[in-house]
């Protein structure tokens, strides 16, 4: 699983860093012919990591769901299935603090809540063992489907560690991504992300 962690990581970066490359030579800060003044700011920094959405961590999930009646009295099937959820942070809400005032200097960046972004169950991989044949239907599969999309949503919501180590992602990357470039501009200047 952390394997798969890492891959997501590296391929999250070399996508900011293909942003963050792109907004560099748009914005003269290569291949400029002149000499220029950079200051940072909040709407700077905005400008570094202005994507919607950086999924942190993956987590696939094989599990068992047990599909109800309407009046979720009688146990109709047990549903099994194969299923991936990715969370991250929403970038619109992060929020950043610069003090110039102490030294050193300091960028404080606030991360949002992790968030789930997606919740997948591969409906090729659902397998039924029905408590009665009469709830064999044409319709329970899509009924199936999803309910164990709202069983798996519900259970990776209990991972902490999952979450966890979308928190941990999220500040590696948003680091990764930042410093370099606060660093090219002004090295004095020190990064938090919290």
């Amino acid at each position: 699983m952390r394997k798969k962690i890492w891959i997501i990581v590296i391929i999250s970066i070399a996508v900011l860093g293909a942003v963050l490359l792109t907004f560099a030579v748009k914005n003269g800060y290569l291949f400029n012919d002149g000499p220029s003044i950079n200051v940072i700011c909040e709407s700077s920094l905005r400008e570094v990591v202005n994507v919607s959405k950086l999924s942190t961590a993956e987590y696939t999930y094989n599990s068992v769901a047990k599909i109800y009646d309407k009046d979720k009295k009688v146990l109709k099937c047990h549903a099994k299935y194969n299923g991936t959820v990715t969370a991250g942070i929403d970038f619109s809400k992060i929020d950043y603090d610069i003090d110039d005032d102490i030294t050193p200097k300091k960028i404080t960046i606030i991360l949002p809540a992790i968030e789930i972004h997606d919740v997948i169950v591969d409906s090729g991989t659902i397998d039924y063992i029905f408590t009665n044949s009469k709830y064999e239907t044409d319709e329970f599969s899509q009924e199936a489907y999803t309910l164990c999309i709202e069983d798996l949503g519900v259970k990776v919501k209990r991972q902490d560690d999952f979450l966890k180590i979308a928190k941990e992602n999220a500040v590696k990357t948003i680091d990764g991504l930042v410093s370099p470039w606060v660093n090219q501009i002004d090295s004095e200047y020190v990064i938090e992300v919290k």
